[in-house]
């Protein structure tokens, strides 16, 4: 595991050594912007949240029923978006990084290799989701008045859920690249992300079979 560890160090050593804020006060003024970016949109997705659900409590009979349909879709809307960056994030650490030949040479088991890859794709392609998906999690709480068992569970399903989906794409990788090359897999699958989201507004643009 001290092996394991030794692998991952890269990732901290610019927060170890505070690389991050020593790039001139052009580098911190563009630091603080993201950051103030970062907070108004979680609390936008907070308060959009927030609103929609006391809305859906207003209504008598369905409106829980409602609430509960909101975040079944957001979850399968979440799972969706993890697999998709997981598979982009375990082709580029697993076989498209250019420190692979430098890593592989090392005297380390292949196995360890493999495992510190995993979790670092994992990291890459989780941590945008669960930051912005856990608004939507504290409005349900809040909204709902829920207890802290709540927020406990909340983060055990969510980090199920982000182990899960990290495993059935790096599954899917090892698999699909024996059949096609690993860079040509990672444009096909950017592909047909576009295609799918440009498929998803088509019919109400100006080209869209109801125009014709």
């Amino acid at each position: 595991m001290n092996t394991i560890g030794t692998l991952l160090a890269p990732r901290l050593w610019p927060l170890k050594r505070g690389g991050m804020f020593k790039s001139g006060r052009a580098g911190r003024s563009k630091m603080l912007l993201l950051g103030l970016l970062g907070l108004a949109f979680w609390l936008g997705v907070f308060g959009i949240s927030w609103r929609v659900l006391v809305y859906f409590k207003g209504i008598e009979d369905i409106g829980d029923i409602l609430g509960f349909k909101l975040l079944s879709m957001m979850l399968i809307v979440s799972f969706a978006l993890l697999l998709f960056s997981g598979i982009l994030a375990a082709l580029s650490k697993l076989y498209l990084s250019r420190d692979l030949p430098l890593v592989h040479a090392l005297p380390v088991p292949g196995y360890k290799i493999f495992f510190s890859r995993w979790i670092d794709s994992t990291i890459d392609s989780s941590w945008m989701v669960a930051t912005f998906t856990f608004p939507v999690f504290l409005a349900f709480g809040i909204v709902y008045r829920a207890g802290i068992f709540y927020y406990v569970t909340t983060l055990q399903a969510l980090f199920a859920l982000i182990i899960t989906a990290s495993a059935i794409s790096t599954i899917g990788v090892l698999v699909g690249v024996m059949a096609v090359p690993a860079s040509r897999m990672k444009s096909v699958f950017i592909f047909l992300a576009s295609c799918s989201s440009w498929g998803s507004t088509w019919p109400f643009g100006c080209c869209g079979p109801n125009n014709w």
